[in-house]
């Protein structure tokens, strides 16, 4: 009888291990399948690092030959992997250094670089930003590749001032760029076309401000008829802004209508110099979403008038834009283009003076503005250290007694 039982309970104990099996075969057995989940979430959390960064071909380089193989930056990654960039150019790499070139809040890694040839001697810059285990060349840009084309870009590191929602200066890294094509002209200017801009990223999208360039050997006709409509534009109108006819107009418009925008889009602007190249400089406008303190802000009723006027008494005549009326007095408004060292300059501080008017004896610009009904106010604006400068206010209030 006890061998029975013993028989018995050996029967039930390998009965019940059979039916353990039985549900692990049919994935069934919580405890393994927990631990196989935990395991894949180890995995996919493991977060993939630059464990070190080189190049090819340095400043501290004894022989340094500019004409042999291209320049590559390697990255290394901690999971053993490695990923790398040509840069296309034989250049030597003098520094590298953790920079918030697109302003998003983390570092990128910027390299400067520098490159001769028979045209200028180089100071490159080449930005990579790392994020989400994802590593991205950032700089050079493919829109600022476009515009310059083949040449290469003499960059420089720079701070400026962006469009803020407040009053406070908004503060932003960008990179000023210039390019000279290699194509030269015998006993003439030196080079036969050149550019010059500001390029500055917000909110992952890079922008590129205060472009111009010049031409050389071509007539106004000629570099018009070049110029680059942007898709979803077209040509509004063009006309000489002077009656010495030395500055040209193209005026661009969108081809649909868009509530948050406005209608006109863009302006070239085309200057015949005194050494007979052509120098032309693009205007842009803010959305209607832009913030007030965006550059060129456009007000009520703007019918983007230009003019050219010398508003820093220099004897050179500068570009002057109506930007429309601004607050419940309807101030005018404009902004200005300044001539200097052969090039036309953004002033956002001219964009301060309501009701502008030229004073020409006592060298300032005069504004005006109307505070009520009785409140009337007078300023004087003078051009000092590169900026326009209020040197003076007054303020008038009519009490009714003089009427």
């Amino acid at each position: 009888m006890h061998n029975i039982n013993k028989y018995f309970l050996v029967f039930v104990c390998c009965s019940l291990v059979f039916s353990a099996c039985k549900q692990e075969d049919n994935g069934q057995d919580n405890t393994k399948l927990e631990q196989s989940r935990i395991e894949d979430n180890n995995e996919s959390n493991i977060t993939k690092e630059i464990s070190n960064v080189s190049w090819s071909f340095d400043s501290i380089d004894e022989d340094k030959n500019y004409s042999g193989e291209n320049t590559v930056i390697t990255f290394d990654f901690s999971d053993g992997t490695s990923q790398e960039f040509d840069l296309n150019v034989p250049c030597s790499v003098d520094s590298m250094e953790m920079l918030d070139i697109d302003n998003d809040g983390a570092d990128d890694y910027v390299f400067q670089c520098y490159f001769p040839n028979t045209a200028l001697e180089y100071n490159l810059i080449f930005a990579y930003s790392f994020k989400d285990d994802k590593l991205d060349q950032i700089f050079p840009f493919t829109q600022l590749s476009e515009e310059t084309g083949d040449s290469l870009l003499y960059c420089e590191l720079n701070e400026i001032e962006v469009p803020s929602d407040s009053e406070k200066d908004n503060i932003a890294n960008a990179i000023q760029v210039a390019t000279v094509d290699k194509a030269t002209i015998t006993d003439g200017p030196l080079a036969y076309y050149s550019y010059t801009a500001t390029a500055y990223c917000l909110g992952g999208q890079w922008y590129i401000k205060d472009v111009q360039y010049k031409t050389y050997d071509k007539s106004i006709d000629e570099v018009a008829a070049k110029l680059d409509v942007p898709d979803g534009a077209e040509i509004e109108y063009e006309d000489w802004v002077d009656s010495e006819h030395t500055v040209y107009r193209v005026a661009l418009q969108r081809t649909e209508e868009d509530p948050d925008e406005y209608l006109h889009l863009m302006d070239y602007f085309l200057f015949q110099e005194e050494d007979g190249s052509v120098l032309t400089i693009k205007v842009d406008y803010p959305s209607k979403n832009d913030s007030l303190y965006s550059d060129r802000y456009i007000g009520a009723v703007c019918e983007f008038d230009a003019e050219l006027v010398d508003v820093t008494f220099d004897g050179h005549k500068d570009l002057v834009i109506s930007l429309g009326n601004f607050g419940a007095q309807g101030a005018a408004g404009h902004c200005a283009y300044v001539y200097e060292d052969g090039e036309y300059i953004y002033k956002k501080s001219f964009e301060e003076i309501p009701n502008y008017v030229i004073d020409e004896p006592n060298h300032c610009i005069t504004g005006s503005s109307r505070g009520n009904a009785v409140t009337y106010y007078d300023y004087i604006y003078e051009y000092i250290d590169g900026e326009f400068v209020n040197t003076d206010t007054q303020e008038t209030v009519y009490d009714g007694q003089d009427s």
